[in-house]
């Protein structure tokens, strides 16, 4: 699609659509890019500039990656951070109801986050997908944090317990 399709706003709204027959479900948007860093130097990264800055870094522009377990280089996390060399998928913002997905696919041995449409998206729409970590839980044990017309049960992990009702 390109970034032809999209408008960007500098404060408080992510990428809205402009394509006026809007986008169908299961368009790629663009890949997530950015800088890639192991866990110990992100956070080297982190505190390095709160003693610049003295204030906290805001998280807008990172997401972490799980390379999986049968990745021939080993499990591991790695943080994206797409705030200075991002492209515009780093843009959008997150929603407990998002219209986009970010899904982790190997092209050609190389992992990348590639972001879809997850229904109709309309022309005039914010494009926002769910920034929270991935959730391997039940449903039926989890409790919403976020208060929204229609709160998704993915936030806290509660424990299957008996104990906890």
């Amino acid at each position: 699609v390109g970034p032809v399709y999209f408008r960007l706003h500098p404060k408080g709204v992510g990428l809205v659509c402009k394509r006026d027959e809007g986008l169908p479900p299961l368009t790629f948007i663009e890949e997530y890019l950015g800088e890639i860093h192991l866990p110990w130097r992100w956070f080297e990264l982190q505190d390095a500039v709160k003693k610049i800055t003295g204030s906290e870094l805001p998280d807008f522009y990172n997401i972490v990656l799980e390379r999986p377990t049968d990745d021939p280089a080993g499990y591991d996390v790695l943080f994206v951070d797409a705030a200075a060399k991002g492209a515009v998928a780093s843009r959008m913002s997150h929603s407990c109801m998002p219209n986009c997905q970010a899904v982790v696919m190997s092209c050609n041995g190389r992992l990348t986050i590639a972001v879809y449409t997850l229904r109709h998206v309309h022309s005039g729409e914010e494009l926002t997908f769910d920034c929270s970590p991935p959730h391997t839980i039940d449903p039926q044990h989890a409790t919403p944090l976020l208060a929204s017309a229609h709160p998704q049960p993915t936030r806290v992990h509660l424990s299957p317990s008996p104990l906890v009702r």
